[in-house]
């Protein structure tokens, strides 16, 4: 009976001490202040991505090389879907070290609306904050060539 009792103490101490050291308020002024230092790029990034979609409104056929996708008759779709969206980053892979990070920023948000639509699978849209925090963070050109690896060996270890 004991037992019981001294187990959800220690689940409360636990997460007393999680919820401390994970304290929310200075994780977001942290944000803030890194977004504040950094608000050209990212009204940079954020006019480019604005440039696109109207760009997208204007031009109804470009052409260009078209990438065809197809599904197996056995292949669930989920597994399609994941499949796709990999397969609509590869070009990223081949010349990502002649584009600039926000060019693969915007082609990943681009994969991710063509692929899933409107409800992109979490896990993407973790990574990609992840990423753009980090981009945000004034960079090197060395720390830059850094993330652009990092990103394209993420898209290969999770397309392989």
């Amino acid at each position: 009976m004991g037992g019981r009792a001294r187990r959800s103490q220690l689940k409360q101490k636990m997460a007393r001490y999680y919820k401390e050291r994970e304290n929310p308020l200075a994780v977001l002024a942290m944000y803030d202040e890194i977004i504040r230092l950094n608000q050209p790029k990212l009204n940079e990034l954020q006019k480019n991505l604005e440039y696109l979609r109207e760009l997208d409104e204007k031009t109804e056929a470009v052409e260009g090389v078209k990438l065809s996708i197809r599904k197996f008759h056995h292949e669930p779709d989920k597994k399609f879907a994941n499949r796709a969206f990999y397969e609509a980053l590869y070009p990223i892979t081949l010349e990502y070290r002649f584009m600039p990070l926000q060019a693969i920023f915007a082609w990943y948000l681009r994969a991710l609306e063509l692929v899933y639509g409107d409800k992109p699978p979490k896990i993407h849209i973790n990574r990609l904050q992840k990423w753009v925090q980090y981009w945000l963070g004034s960079l090197s050109t060395e720390q830059e060539l850094q993330l652009k690896s990092a990103i394209i060996s993420w898209i290969m270890n999770r397309f392989t």
